[in-house]
């Protein structure tokens, strides 16, 4: 598979997750090498020291999971299915690389006979580029629900960047998103155990690792986001997490849900994707109220603007 077939296929599928350090300013690529309506899965987001071109790509958009937020999720009529084997995705990579399209790849999957074999697919993927085709770029890999501890240990080894999504901070609140989803079991161990292997390896495993939230359908207070963000933080090394602003999509459950304000007013809560750096400051939030955490004014998603400080979390 050459780069055009590649981007060609994955076109449309790749933009609902954010991937870099600073995922509001991420942007599709103007690289002249790709034609104009397939640079969409190519974005330049700020990862490792610099900002680079990065694949934003998916081993398969079929799912068995029933997400009620997901475009991807099962029964959904309208979705794009695809399907890429592990050479076939590093073979057209390696062709976006060595055209100088992009430096990097961000590698996720729907879940299609059970949250093992997908992860088999993308930790095949990575072996390839690394092994034989000896690929030394930026890599983020996601860690998929219910992945076995051995194979979190090899997609460590492989990537620079590894992911869970919690999607909800609590077991309460992804009941609502995604009822087919263990909070503990299948998502909270897994960050659990990066951590663990991170500190258990004496440097040799380096991985960072993140989540991301989808904010709003479940009803959660802004409370609970932080509070469980700071746990995350404090006891298990997370270095980033990304909050998504739910968007409706047709023929899911959650369709009829409102998008919340599109003028949230702040640097780093943004109507699209936005990142939280634990030792930075937050401003300009919009507050719904004098809502607390420690003492700290939290930030909201509607109401007027006040300027707040963020905890530091040092």
């Amino acid at each position: 598979m050459d780069g055009h077939d590649l981007l060609h296929t994955l076109q449309g599928t790749t933009e609902f997750e954010a991937v870099g350090d600073a995922p509001h300013s991420e942007k599709p690529t103007t690289s002249r090498r790709i034609p104009p309506d397939l640079r969409g899965c190519v974005t330049t987001v700020a990862a490792g020291s610099r900002p680079m071109p990065v694949l934003k790509a998916m081993m398969t958009t079929a799912c068995e999971r029933d997400c009620h937020y997901c475009p991807f999720r099962t029964g959904r009529t309208g979705t794009k299915r695809i399907k890429f084997t592990p050479d076939e995705m590093a073979q057209g990579l390696v062709a976006l690389y060595d055209a100088g399209v992009v430096e990097g790849l961000f590698l996720s999957s729907g879940v299609v006979r059970g949250g093992v074999t997908s992860q088999d697919a993308i930790i095949a993927t990575g072996e390839i580029l690394r092994d034989k085709y000896e690929f030394r770029g930026y890599m983020h890999l996601k860690v998929m629900p219910g992945a076995e501890r051995d194979q979190v240990v090899r997609t460590m080894q492989l990537a620079d960047r590894v992911s869970v999504n919690l999607e909800a901070p609590n077991a309460q609140r992804l009941a609502q998103l995604a009822p087919g989803k263990d909070y503990v079991d299948e998502l909270l161990t897994r960050l659990r155990w990066i951590e663990e292997l991170r500190q258990e390896s004496d440097g040799r495993l380096k991985a960072s690792s993140t989540t991301e939230f989808v904010v709003g359908p479940a009803g959660e207070s802004d409370v609970e986001i932080l509070s469980t963000t700071e746990h995350l933080h404090r006891q298990m090394g997370l270095a980033r997490a990304y909050f998504s602003a739910f968007r409706p999509v047709e023929d899911t459950p959650f369709s009829n849900i409102p998008a919340p304000m599109p003028n949230v007013n702040c640097d780093c809560i943004r109507p699209a994707f936005c990142c939280a750096t634990m030792t930075s400051r937050w401003r300009n939030y919009r507050l719904s109220g004098r809502e607390t955490y420690r003492g700290v004014l939290i930030p909201s998603r509607h109401g007027q603007s006040y300027t707040c400080d963020r905890p530091r979390w040092n």
